[in-house]
């Protein structure tokens, strides 16, 4: 698959280095044989961790972004769910916990989530256009491809004692329910 030099604006991080690449052009995927309806398909490349990014053009009033992650593990210590939520916690660039979910709502958007399953995560994002979905992306990634990962973040997160000595955490919680 080739590469175009191309890059989308919204594509741009800081200081204006390009996040992703197109790679080829857009793929039709036609939804019936009349060929008169179908499904518009980029694929982009990140430029430093080499993740993809397929953009589907679906009509919907409702845009819908979806990054999976591979996740496998060979033990059930919730790991995956952990960095699930430390995720949403801060981000190298983007350090303020709840920037990713404030830049969202400006954008028109639901907000962020996500969701663990046996073998990947998958963080989504619901917001009423491409451009703030275009927006809210290179916050998104930088979330998710460079999570802080503090120890503060993960006693609040995960596990800790309140002060009567009950056992916390948003983590602990939803495993214990």
């Amino acid at each position: 698959m080739s590469t175009e030099a191309t890059t989308p604006p919204s594509a741009l991080g800081a200081g204006k280095k390009p996040l992703f690449v197109k790679e080829g052009g857009d793929i039709f995927i036609q939804k019936s044989s009349s060929g008169t309806d179908g499904i518009r398909t980029s694929v982009y490349k990140h430029f430093e961790s080499n993740m993809r990014v397929v953009v589907c053009r679906v009509p919907s009033p409702i845009y819908t972004l979806n990054i999976y992650v591979p996740t496998a593990v060979t033990d059930d210590k919730g790991l995956p769910h952990t960095l699930e939520h430390l995720i949403f916690c801060g981000s190298k660039r983007y350090p303020a916990r709840g920037y990713v979910d404030l830049l969202a709502a400006h954008n028109f958007s639901i907000g962020t989530n996500a969701w663990t399953a046996n073998d990947h995560t998958c963080y989504t994002l619901d917001a009423a256009s491409e451009d703030a979905v275009a927006n809210v992306l290179p916050v998104f990634l930088d979330h998710v491809l460079n999570p802080l990962l503090r120890e503060d973040q993960f006693v609040t997160e995960v596990y800790h004692y309140d002060v009567t000595g009950k056992e916390q955490g948003v983590v602990f919680s939803e495993m214990a329910a």
